[in-house]
């Protein structure tokens, strides 16, 4: 494996080194997308329940690569990934594959997920990776999908 997880308690410090280097995400794809770093940072840790593992993702050399959070199981043996993104530099098909393969092998489960429906190339990456879409709510405001993991 080229990446490893690593229990992280500080969520905003990763959430924002992460996010700093990705303004086109910001600009575009987040679901406060265009109100700058402080809003997107902040609205990724409310969405985030403190009561979830939070993950940062690094290669075996100990480069950020990503995060995500995982609660669950929240009902029925169902986990929820509450939040998750990989750097610029490393959504390349040999990271991201491993990127779902450490997800994968931490939840060894099926599992549900959102994203923004701003965030049309998250969306679109999911559906490739083999999730597919159980629902699109809207929440303050706020329109998403809902996918379910393979």
């Amino acid at each position: 494996m080229i990446l490893n997880k690593v229990l992280e308690q500080d969520r905003e410090l990763v959430i924002r080194a992460i996010y700093c280097e990705d303004l086109e995400f910001l600009k575009r794809y987040h679901q406060s997308a265009g109100q700058g770093l402080d809003v997107a940072v902040k609205d990724t840790l409310q969405n985030i329940s403190p009561e979830a593992d939070f993950f940062r993702v690094e290669t075996t050399e100990g480069a950020l690569v990503g995060f995500f959070g995982l609660d669950g199981p929240v009902e029925e043996n169902k986990y929820v990934l509450q939040g998750f993104h990989v750097r610029i530099q490393f959504r390349v098909t040999e990271y991201l594959a491993a990127f779902w393969e450490l997800v994968r092998q931490t939840i060894d489960n099926e599992f549900y997920t959102s994203v923004s429906q701003n965030n049309v190339k998250a969306a679109v990456h999911l559906l490739k990776n083999g999730f597919t879409i159980v629902g699109s709510p809207e929440y303050e405001g706020k329109n998403y999908y809902i996918f379910k993991s393979s």
